[in-house]
């Protein structure tokens, strides 16, 4: 199962995915990616959860103009 997009969901309300087996292609690179801004406020509020055991590779974040959140793009490899 891939769960991916706008979430509005920061990683502590990410909870009940990770149990479910669950986790963001980002933390499985070990990258954190900011995808919305307000001013200071910097978040990471969209995703691509992936199960754990699959590999992913070149998760980051792209412009998106009229947008106020940024793309977020992964290549994953389920296994």
């Amino acid at each position: 199962m891939i769960i991916a997009g706008d979430l509005n969901s920061s990683d502590k309300k990410l909870a009940p995915l990770r149990v479910a087996g669950l986790a963001d292609s980002g933390e499985l690179e070990g990258v954190k990616l900011t995808t919305w801004q307000a001013g200071p406020i910097r978040l990471w509020l969209d995703h691509v959860l992936i199960p754990r055991h699959w590999p992913a590779e070149g998760t980051r974040t792209f412009i998106i103009p009229g947008s106020d959140h940024q793309g977020l793009v992964s290549t994953i490899s389920p296994e």
